[in-house]
């Protein structure tokens, strides 16, 4: 559950109950599934705000022109966004309401995009008419769509919704203060194996004589500047030399560029480089994010086959690279032989008391056919737990 709510200092902060922990958070560190973009962003795109913008900004000696809009004439007009953005609008001649404008969108995953964004129902809210149907295309195809069933204006049952519960306040305090705020702890988990604690989406750290590697992305850009700043914390001087990938969701690549931006090679099985690769090169210029901003430091692109092999001293990480998940593929299992720890992403919740599935049982085979000795899980979802624990729930579902 996400909610949003203000801070002491007046700013928006958000609250998220996550593995019966909860924790509060900024805008951009807020929990936002499907889109990865914050709320804050979002709420740029609002009709309301863009027909200001548009008031505010358009030139009276120009004249509008016909343009079709979902296969219907509207009057097309140039003008600016509030953040000084270039905008086309469309106006329906009958209603003369907003029927839709364009812009580019520069989203987390995306990039740069060119957006259009089309409305309808207008319907009466205290006075106001506000659009009811929402539908968006990106890049020319087609994205959300948005049916509103009712609108309230000025509800004052909102603000309960949008309150922030007693026990939260101080850390919502802290939040609001600080724009990266996100949850992050470093657990151990073997020597020089940790587990990036964050929401519900988790790393693994590996600690080397000389530097650092991460598996796993973090979920957001945010999360990946937290746990940036944690590794720096307990491991001074030692930078972040390799970030590897498990797979190419979304949920579990939305910080690669992050990642990226601190100068750490990513590491990707030769058949995901395609997906990472489109992310990594795309444009971000409304606004730039960290990677467009660090130039030449930023990391580059690594690929391998079957298994990668890093070493140091007495410390190895290998990437294991497997097929036939019903999950996705191909997949990547990281294996810390020193402490007998494997590392992987939603197929086992490690410690959480989660059934075993179809996803469990081949992860279950593929650690055997890689003859990895394994008795520690650490979960890119769940905690950390015994491989015994989940032997035990395969051997229950085959029953």
């Amino acid at each position: 559950m996400t909610k949003a709510g203000e801070g002491a200092t007046g700013k928006a902060i958000g609250i998220e109950s996550i593995e019966n922990v909860t924790f509060a958070t900024t805008p951009s560190g807020l929990f936002s599934w499907g889109t990865q973009n914050s709320p804050e962003w979002l709420l740029r795109r609002n009709v309301i705000s863009i027909v200001l913008a548009a008031a505010d900004s358009a030139p009276a000696a120009d004249a509008a022109q016909d343009k079709a809009l979902d296969g219907k004439m509207m009057k097309y007009a140039k003008g600016k966004t509030h953040d000084g953005e270039d905008i086309g609008l469309y106006f329906d001649p009958a209603t003369k309401m907003l029927a839709g404008f364009e812009v580019l969108d520069t989203e987390t995953m995306l990039g740069d995009v060119d957006a259009q964004y089309v409305f309808s129902d207008y319907k009466d809210v205290s006075g106001v008419k506000i659009p009811h149907h929402i539908k968006i295309r990106k890049g020319g195809e087609d994205y959300s769509e948005v049916q509103f069933a009712s609108i309230i204006a000025n509800d004052p049952k909102a603000a309960d919704v949008f309150s922030i519960p007693d026990a939260l306040k101080a850390q919502a305090a802290v939040a609001a203060k600080e724009p990266d705020a996100f949850p992050m702890q470093l657990v151990k988990v073997a020597n020089g194996v940790y587990q990036a604690r964050a929401f519900r989406h988790h790393s693994m750290v590996v600690e080397f004589p000389t530097f650092v590697a991460v598996v796993e992305a973090p979920y957001l850009d945010t999360q990946t500047r937290m746990l940036a700043k944690a590794i720096a914390a307990q491991f001074p001087d030692k930078p972040i030399k390799y970030a590897a990938v498990t797979h190419f969701h979304y949920d579990h690549i939305g910080g690669i560029r992050a990642m990226a931006a601190q100068g750490a090679t990513i590491l990707v099985a030769k058949d995901q480089e395609p997906a990472l690769r489109k992310v990594l090169e795309a444009k971000h210029t409304h606004p730039p994010d960290d990677l467009a901003k660090a130039a030449d430091k930023a990391g580059k692109i690594e690929t391998f086959e079957g298994k990668k092999e890093i070493k140091e001293g007495n410390q190895t990480l290998e990437l294991h690279t497997f097929t036939g998940s019903p999950h996705v593929e191909p997949m990547v299992m990281a294996y810390v032989p020193n402490g007998r720890v494997l590392f992987q992403s939603d197929l086992w919740f490690p410690a959480v008391g989660a059934p075993a599935s179809p996803e469990v049982v081949q992860l279950m085979e593929s650690i055997q056919k890689a003859n990895l000795k394994v008795d520690t899980m650490v979960g890119g979802h769940g905690l950390v737990g015994p491989y015994a624990e989940m032997t035990k729930a395969v051997a229950a579902l085959k029953k």
